[in-house]
């Protein structure tokens, strides 16, 4: 990745090992150094590599954890106030998956706030510099409503499995929308089987007293999505939910429009909410998003 400086009140903001603010604190490293900040335990968004102790949720340690036991992190709660190195900083639900939140930063009078990856359209600070994820910032992005997308993913599942008597097997992403599946389908009263490594993040949402029913013994199977999409089992019907099922269509799989991000009338609600003085957009469609954005008035630019 590239060097790109921007400027702002005489905050540098670069985007290099993750997200860096004036060259002293960095939002989602891949090595976290310096003063650093966790937005939530996807991969993507998580260090690979700790030198200092990153500032992080309870439940995104624990969640780290499950993939690399050598992690740690400095464990803060939602909306409590922290001061370190003349800064103070806040982390607020962003609603994306367990433990995931916005990080709101003061330096030097400047408010910064970085959404990570987020399904909420409220913030309620004021923001001079927001920095805000771009995954489906792009116009074809605009999801089906969501309760009548579940209610499909169930006729779905209550014609397989209840009238044909057959098995099915949903793909998700283990971390985050596996566990949100399970908790749809056990709303519905269907209780299905999860392979080995989303039943060990499915421990963690427990702990945190998220109630999650599976059982080893059960005609529907909860599976990494790529597992579904390029290994799909034989003697199943077969699905996945995503928001990009919006546009990514596979034969013989169903696709359920079920996210856990905003899509692109989402992501302009929240900033018009925010309403700050600058823009950055970061990941997905950053630069159509930021250009989006700039139509409308706002003083906006891709970090990547």
């Amino acid at each position: 990745m590239g060097k790109i400086e921007r400027k702002m009140e005489e905050k540098t903001i670069i985007y290099k090992n993750g997200i860096s603010i004036n060259q002293k604190y960095l939002l989602d490293p891949l090595v976290a150094d310096l003063i650093s900040f966790v937005s939530h335990a996807h991969i993507d968004h998580a260090p690979y590599l700790v030198v200092k102790k990153p500032f992080a949720t309870e439940e995104t340690i624990d969640l780290i954890q499950v993939r690399d036991k050598s992690f740690v992190g400095e464990k803060v709660k939602y909306n409590k106030k922290y001061n370190i190195d003349s800064i103070s900083f806040e982390f607020f639900d962003s609603k994306h998956i367990l433990g995931s939140a916005m990080i709101y930063l003061e330096i030097d009078g400047s408010s910064i706030l970085y959404t990570g990856d987020l399904r909420t359209t409220e913030f309620n600070k004021d923001v001079d510099i927001l920095i805000i994820e771009s995954t489906f910032g792009s116009k074809e992005y605009v999801f089906p409503n969501r309760e009548e997308e579940i209610e499909r993913l169930i006729k779905f599942i209550r014609e397989k499995v209840d009238i044909l008597n057959k098995k099915v097997e949903i793909g998700a992403y283990p971390l985050g929308k596996a566990q949100e599946i399970i908790k749809i389908l056990n709303d519905y009263g269907y209780i299905p089987s999860a392979t080995k490594t989303i039943e060990k993040f499915n421990e963690i949402y427990r702990k945190y007293k998220i109630k999650l029913k599976t059982s080893k013994n059960s005609q529907i199977l909860i599976r990494s999505m790529n597992e579904v999409i390029n290994n799909p089992l034989e003697g199943y019907y077969h699905a996945f939910c995503s928001g990009w099922a919006l546009v990514r269509k596979f034969k013989n799989i169903e696709g359920f429009v079920i996210s856990d991000h905003l899509d692109f009338n989402g992501l302009i609600e929240f900033v018009k909410n925010v309403n700050p003085k600058k823009i950055y957009t970061v990941h997905g469609f950053s630069e159509i998003f930021a250009n989006e954005l700039r139509k409308m008035g706002f003083n906006a630019q891709s970090l990547i």
